[in-house]
């Protein structure tokens, strides 16, 4: 079991160590996960064939990936779960509590916005305690350690179930030789909080306000169109071949490094500020993803359907934090 007595006060920190700040500042790969996560699973209304396909799984061990970063007291991490896609989440340590979406166990458990509030302990450990989006109470309590040979990361959670109950998790991660996170890739991720299942029917992510960026609606339509017609590579990119098909439609075919491709087609309504885009790899569509412009406040909204009918919010999460990151950015270059 885990001992997190530690969390009895909500004390400020103290400032990271720089010892602490190198060692955590990796990436990890995740080994193990430990506990009572039947009962965290069937708290979260998964059922017996989902939790024993997870348990087969070994909850993602050996993919799901983890990385993080420290630096001016601020906590970057940026994970990437099996079948559920990448997350970043960012926060000042010692700080008040941030607004987060927080992904722990997607897509088994549903993405929900919550609040965090983090903290470098005298140990060399970072603590941290995590509210419900209306801040009535705690949800979570954890606390990350690297081991003293600097090999493993270790995290242990208490979360805090509907039932009153109370399961406790361990996570153990291995450190890897990819290249860690660093602050000028940080520097570059969306501004703008974007949250999970807001609409039941569509199942869709929602940006917060853009309204600070971007003083109208034409103005982010233009700003977005501008950004998938010259869409720039991404990681393993090699090239990208533009062919414009009408006013409204248009592809980019995307080489990777290892010679593999695939296309983006893009279906583009500026009067009815949507969009759709679809990837296809092989020949046959795998995903669609569909894009549109709310108003009062100015907002993006994004949901996916996959290829066997399916229709999620989890991959449209990364993909309205490109687009919006990458929107931002050309807007404030311009």
């Amino acid at each position: 079991r885990c001992d997190l007595s530690f969390y009895a006060t909500r004390s400020n920190s103290l400032e990271p160590p720089s010892k602490m700040a190198d060692k955590i500042s990796a990436c990890w790969i995740q080994e193990s996960v430990t506990g009572d996560v039947t009962e965290w699973l069937a708290s979260e209304n998964v059922g017996f064939l989902m939790r024993q396909a997870a348990w087969a799984a070994r909850y993602g061990s050996g993919k799901n990936k983890l990385s993080m970063l420290i630096h001016d007291g601020t906590f970057f991490a940026e994970q990437f779960l099996d079948m559920a896609g990448r997350f970043r989440t960012s926060f000042k340590l010692g700080g008040n509590s941030e607004k987060i979406l927080l992904c722990e166990g997607a897509p088994l458990v549903p993405l929900r916005t919550a609040w965090i509030q983090g903290k470098l302990s005298e140990d060399g450990s970072i603590e941290f305690v995590v509210y419900d989006e209306e801040q009535q109470k705690v949800i979570r309590q954890a606390r990350r350690f690297v081991t003293e040979n600097g090999m493993r990361l270790v995290t242990e959670a208490r979360i805090f179930l509907s039932s009153g109950a109370e399961a406790c998790v361990t996570q153990t991660y291995r450190r890897t030789n990819e290249s860690p996170l660093t602050i000028q890739t940080c520097s570059t991720w969306c501004p703008v909080l974007t949250f999970a299942d807001r609409n039941p029917q569509l199942k869709s992510a929602v940006t917060d306000s853009l309204d600070k960026f971007f003083s109208s609606q034409d103005i982010l339509m233009d700003s977005i169109e501008h950004v998938l017609k010259y869409k720039e590579l991404g990681a393993g990119e090699k090239h990208i071949s533009f062919n414009e098909i009408s006013n409204t439609e248009f592809t980019n075919e995307v080489t990777m490094t290892d010679g593999s491709q695939f296309l983006l087609k893009y279906d583009l309504q500026k009067e009815a500020l949507n969009w759709k885009v679809v990837l296809i790899a092989s020949g046959a569509e795998k995903i669609t993803y569909f894009f549109r412009i709310l108003t009062d406040p100015l907002r993006l909204e994004s949901w996916v359907l996959l290829s066997n009918g399916d229709q999620i919010s989890t991959p449209a999460v990364s993909a309205l934090e490109e687009i919006v990151s990458a929107a931002i950015w050309r807007i404030q270059r311009q």
